[in-house]
């Protein structure tokens, strides 16, 4: 369509000039008369008025980045017939990086705007963690799959990261991003694997006069892999770690190691 709009308004140009140039012969060689003066200058608007709208075409056809940036990739080739609002490329600007990230819909109201995060890239040997600040929070959910093929509801959350000078990042990189909301401190924790259902609540082993004892606990604030023990524990008690270690029982005798 552009490259017929081009051919269009130079045939369009040369048609005008030929009337333009029939008018001005038409003045040297007589004085003309009304109407063949009001023919041809009809006829120069007529075309004038065909290669402005030409240029509009043209103008409206031609696509432009609305960034200045690298193309990444090109999701069409020359020739090809594409459809209004059909994809052409993706384009990136280098150090103008955002990371998108999906946090369940029941965890969205914890985050706000301009909340800090903390931003991992795993390599071997040593992850990379810098900061990053939360831009934009989407108004509403979507439908994901989860790693375990379950449907979820989740909120997108666009972060801007801080990314320090000496690491390079790579548009499409596979990021964590971890958001701290809620904190406590000075509180009793014990990683939550250590924990049984126990009636209707639940217990961990608790190492007592040297041998083990089931010791039903409460439990309050939690993150991925420790829970606060609100009522059960004081500070200073042992625990087995595994619940699940071969012959353990009520009574057993437990030769704690300080190593």
């Amino acid at each position: 369509e552009y490259e017929d709009a081009k051919n269009m308004m130079e045939t369009a140009k040369i048609n005008l000039k030929r009337q333009q140039e029939a008018l001005a012969l038409l003045y040297e060689s007589s004085d003309p008369t009304g109407g063949s003066l009001q023919f041809y200058s009809g006829r120069a608007e007529a075309l004038q008025s065909q290669i402005d709208l030409i240029n509009y075409r043209i103008e409206k056809s031609r696509i432009t980045s609305q960034i200045a940036g690298v193309v990444a990739n090109l999701s069409v080739k020359k020739g090809d017939l594409i459809n209004p609002g059909s994809p052409l490329m993706n384009t990136f600007q280098e150090d103008e990086y955002n990371v998108e990230t999906f946090i369940p819909a029941e965890s969205a109201s914890s985050v706000i705007e301009g909340m800090k995060v903390k931003i991992v890239q795993g390599r071997k040997g040593e992850d990379v963690v810098f900061d990053g600040i939360v831009e934009k929070i989407a108004p509403t959910a979507v439908e994901r799959i989860s790693p375990l093929g379950l449907e979820e509801q989740r909120i997108k959350v666009t972060v801007k990261p801080e990314v320090p000078k000496n690491l390079h990042l790579f548009p499409g990189t596979v990021l964590d991003v971890e958001f701290t909301t809620d904190k406590r401190e000075g509180v009793l924790a014990v990683p939550k694997t250590a924990l049984f259902p126990y009636e209707k609540g639940e217990a961990l082993w608790k190492v007592e006069d040297g041998r083990a004892k089931i010791q039903p606990v409460e439990t309050g604030f939690e993150n991925d892999s420790h829970v606060v023990i609100e009522k059960g524990l004081v500070p200073g008690d042992l625990i087995i770690l595994n619940p699940q270690l071969s012959g353990l029982k009520e009574g057993k005798k437990i030769i704690a190691d300080n190593e």
